[in-house]
């Protein structure tokens, strides 16, 4: 292996899995993509980077969305920064800027302790294997429901709904018995109680000045997706920037592209040291009269 590659603990399948880096053309390309703003785009485009990206682990089909808002938040602290900066407003309606650690929010996803998977096996000769939800979004009851569910047997015979599309599976899970939508909500309150006592980030406001309260996700929402979007979306305005002026300086574009976004932050930083320090001296220069020796 001629590359380098990070770990990520998968709670589902409690499965250590390994991660190439992200290129600042794969982040330039999901941030476009959530402008955009085609849900189904945006999430077929999460779940083709998870696979991509992964270098050894479980198929991106099998993961629930706390696998992926785990992994992505992770890809995120590794290639781009991490720290997270919210923008949030006070009680006089300024804008204040808020860092927050990506590395605490992981803490609290990876010490949720979750139930991933149950069966339903009191509906006759159906037996139904479900999981937390694997879609981030989905736009009504049946949806969510249809995300939890991976494989139906009836009479031995095995549907998988995994390799269906999103449409194939609301319409195989809506002729189930309603009985099995009672069993699987039963089993999303279970877990959901997990998750909401505790937040994933509470802003130390000791002066109560700010307007927004903590940031929690359920199980039941979209608020998973949401807080994705948010954490990744950023002005693209930050990316042409970056490369117009790295290229200026004869940066070869296939090194610009295939950084990573933190790796052209720290060459773009060096860079800029580096051009204050010749004005320096040549600013000492011009004050001598005298010309200063190169070091």
């Amino acid at each position: 292996m001629d590359q380098f590659v990070y770990a990520i603990d998968i709670p589902s399948v409690k499965t250590r899995a390994y991660f190439k880096e992200m290129s600042s053309r794969y982040y330039k390309s999901l941030v476009k993509t959530i402008v955009n703003g085609d849900d189904d785009a945006i999430c077929s485009y999460i779940d083709n980077m998870i696979s991509t990206l992964m270098h050894t682990g479980p198929d991106v089909k099998t993961l629930n969305v706390i696998d992926k808002l785990i992994i992505m938040l992770t890809v995120r602290a590794y290639n781009v920064s991490p720290t997270i900066q919210f923008t949030v407003k006070n009680k006089d309606d300024k804008k204040i800027n808020v860092n927050v650690d990506v590395n605490s929010i992981l803490a609290v996803l990876q010490s949720y302790k979750l139930q991933s998977s149950f069966q339903i096996t009191n509906t006759g000769s159906i037996n139904i294997e479900c999981t937390l939800p694997k879609w981030f979004y989905f736009e009504n009851y049946s949806g969510l429901v249809a995300s939890c569910v991976s494989t139906i047997s009836i009479n031995n015979k095995i549907v998988d709904l995994c390799d269906m599309s999103m449409s194939e599976r609301i319409h195989v899970v809506d002729q189930l018995p309603s009985p099995v939508f009672t069993e699987i909500s039963s089993f999303l309150s279970a877990q959901n109680d997990h998750i909401c006592d505790r937040p994933i980030f509470k802003f130390d406001d000791p002066d109560n000045e700010i307007e927004v309260g903590d940031i929690s996700i359920s199980l039941f929402n979209t608020s998973c997706y949401e807080f994705l979007k948010m954490v990744f979306n950023t002005s693209l305005r930050e990316f042409y920037e970056t490369e117009y002026h790295l290229c200026k300086l004869k940066m070869p574009w296939e090194l610009v592209t295939q950084s990573t976004p933190a790796e052209l932050s720290m060459i773009f930083n060096i860079i800029s040291e580096d051009m204050k320090k010749q004005k320096a001296e040549m600013d000492k220069s011009d004050q001598t009269g005298h010309m200063v020796p190169p070091k």
